[in-house]
């Protein structure tokens, strides 16, 4: 669509491609407070007026007419609604549903299908009915999810939620209601880490569904291959998320995220000495999919189920959300400017390797800190 927007506007290429970092900025500003809401009120009703905010959103790109008015439809309507329609909410809905097993079932609500299936047919309607249609069936596919979201169920036979476990080997402490507020999270070492590591994990992912393609070309790769690597990055994403979602089931958050820090630093360290290679960037792709792309979600959502109890998760995933978006937006950005002070993304593949072997060291000293504290609660 960005080509179409900027023709269609008149507009700069920075400003057509302006839609999708409203949608997360907003999407993180708002998160919060839409986490505190899921934590009081009805997800169900969340849900829906997040699908009708979706509805009206797309209805009225159909209609807009100014680049400055399409931006801000993206982030006052289209990033809102996402937020309550997305990670926060479902991952939300699925703590409050599932007392095991909660990786395995974190993994499989994110699977990214729609990232697989949408784009063919989004490029069908394109075709057929003109770009603005595209805008026109949003909006009645949004419309058609409200009456499907009538039949969620915020928790099991009306349950408050789960026996509390914060505190336990971390450094979070609930008051005698059972609530963490968010000035207690922000001062301990647990959330910080978590934050970090997803943080990274996040910025990894996006980073190299950014740069790979034109790391490939710098490398003398033909267009064709580089393209069949970006594949390879999102088929690897859907596989990655239910498996890593069943691994950390069975390890643990922290020696699943010991586990994939290690990995995704061999595969950037494998990048750096052999990505002249077009069978080397295809696997290394697909890796980096299966680890950031696909894990991410998954990971940070069973970690924080851990950590906190379903009184507190959608709190801490909302806050966790705002502050990691230095990461997200941050450093996709900062790999630009890398490859606009030194001519390749060398220094940004070694900065990588650097990122997971920290995160490898952080999480082993939570892992290792949990042992030591189940330990003495024993004796």
């Amino acid at each position: 669509m960005v080509t179409w927007v900027q023709a269609e506007f008149n507009t700069t290429r920075a400003l057509a491609s302006a839609g999708m970092p409203a949608i997360l900025l907003t999407q993180a500003l708002v998160a919060p407070f839409i986490g505190d809401l899921l934590r009081r009120k009805s997800i169900r009703l969340i849900m829906m007026t997040g699908a009708a905010l979706f509805a009206i959103g797309h209805a009225a790109l159909y209609f807009v007419s100014s680049i400055y008015a399409f931006i801000a439809i993206y982030a006052c309507l289209l990033g809102p609604a996402y937020c309550m329609l997305s990670h926060v909410a479902t991952s939300t809905l699925v703590i409050n549903w599932f007392g095991d097993k909660r990786g395995r079932a974190l993994g499989i609500a994110n699977i990214p299908i729609a990232l697989f299936l949408f784009p063919p047919i989004i490029a069908a309607v394109m075709l057929a009915f003109g770009p603005r249609a595209v805008f026109a069936a949003g909006a009645l596919l949004s419309l058609g999810l409200i009456p499907l979201l009538a039949f969620v169920i915020s928790r099991p036979g009306g349950a408050r939620g789960l026996p509390s476990i914060a505190g336990e080997g971390t450094d979070v402490r609930a008051d005698e209601q059972g609530i963490i507020k968010r000035r207690d999270m922000l001062k301990t070492v647990t959330f910080w880490i978590i934050w970090f590591g997803n943080g990274t994990f996040v910025a990894a992912g996006a980073t190299m569904a950014i740069v790979l393609v034109p790391y490939a070309l710098s490398k003398g790769i033909a267009l064709e291959w580089a393209a069949v690597a970006l594949s390879c990055y999102g088929l690897g994403s859907m596989v990655g998320a239910p498996t890593w979602g069943v691994i950390v089931d069975r390890a643990g958050p922290s020696r699943t995220f010991v586990l994939l820090a290690t990995l995704e630093a061999i595969t950037w360290t494998t990048l750096f000495l052999f990505g002249g290679n077009a069978a080397v960037i295809m696997v290394v792709g697909g890796i980096i999919g299966f680890c950031s792309g696909g894990a991410a979600v998954p990971l940070l959502t069973a970690t924080l189920g851990v950590w906190l109890d379903e009184r507190n998760f959608s709190r801490g995933l909302g806050l966790l959300y705002l502050l990691k978006l230095p990461f997200s937006a941050g450093i996709p950005i900062v790999s630009g400017v890398i490859f606009d002070l030194f001519g390749s993304y060398q220094l940004l593949l070694v900065s990588f390797v650097v990122l997971m072997l920290l995160n490898a060291a952080l999480f082993s000293f939570l892992e290792i800190r949990r042992f030591v504290s189940s330990g003495e609660a024993s004796r």
